[in-house]
């Protein structure tokens, strides 16, 4: 049986990862407290322990308020890019595909209309900064060893079964209060996560799907008011939805408006609406 390393094992995507990859495959599951891939020397000592065929980094800085702190900045960093350099170094050395987890937030959403694979990059924020320059570890090692099966996968607005997220979030207002205040001006890809895991394996199991860029989100597009209204008339919850700009909750991370992603090359996905329809069966 050939091994998976999964690191963030224990987050919100990791653990639907572990759970779904886990009778194919022999799961090596890591996380912080097991495995500090800060630490270049651990990372190479950790995976010429394992001898994983297959690694997939779903470990990730993902305070987006908090990551624009100085304190926090140098760890997002540290986690987001420099980290993910190791564990690329670590992987193109040995032959071993590594898949890694990126978002929209490498877009400043000042396109107007949906972004492809091969779109300039602008984040507009420190998280947004440290997972673009994670993808340019993994480019970095992809160039000096073009033999080397890569995957960066975009995804964004992530939602599952695991951990808190807006869904829940959502759901869980629906119970104490009377009425939500949504924004309405930043549109995205809600995307459950059992959706992209499928989407991952896929392409990591189809020779067709060569390495490289991929957009992994739910078909459509949505604003934050969207997906609360569509939560709730799927679970009959009747409280009102208030829609305001982004302006009622002011942030110090700026956040693109529109960062909708379209898949051109990966494999099909299903539009929101009925993941989350799924979702909350």
């Amino acid at each position: 049986m050939q091994k998976l390393m999964i690191l963030g094992s224990q987050g919100m995507l990791g653990m639907e990862l572990t759970y779904y990859f886990q009778n194919k495959y022999e799961i090596i599951p890591l996380d912080y407290f097991n495995l500090d891939i800060t630490n270049k020397k651990l990372v190479q000592k950790t995976v010429e322990k394992y001898k994983p065929d297959f690694v997939i980094n779903a470990a990730a800085y993902t305070d987006v308020e908090r990551a624009e702190a100085k304190h926090e900045r140098k760890i997002a960093m540290e986690v987001n890019a420099e980290a993910v350099g190791y564990l690329a170094e670590a992987c193109s050395q040995r032959g071993i595909d590594f898949t890694q987890i990126s978002t929209d937030y490498v877009f400043d959403g000042t396109k107007g209309e949906v972004y492809c694979e091969d779109d300039l990059t602008n984040p507009l924020n420190v998280y947004g900064t440290s997972k673009l320059l994670g993808e340019q570890k993994v480019l970095e090692w992809a160039n000096l060893n073009p033999n080397w099966n890569y995957y960066i996968v975009r995804t964004a607005w992530l939602y599952g079964q695991y951990g808190p997220n807006f869904v829940k979030k959502m759901l869980h207002f629906g119970k104490k209060k009377k009425e939500v205040k949504v924004v309405e001006d930043q549109h995205g890809s809600p995307t459950w996560t059992l959706d992209l895991v499928k989407g991952v394996k896929k392409i990591l199991e189809n020779e067709k799907y060569e390495k490289g860029i991929y957009h992994l989100t739910g078909l459509g597009e949505a604003t934050w008011a969207d997906l609360t209204e569509e939560i709730y008339r799927l679970k009959n919850i009747k409280i009102p939805v208030l829609r305001v700009n982004s302006g009622e909750f002011p942030q110090v991370a700026k956040r693109p408006s529109y960062s909708v992603l379209q898949n051109t090359k990966g494999p099909p996905m299903t539009i929101w609406q009925d993941m989350l329809a799924e979702y909350l069966k």
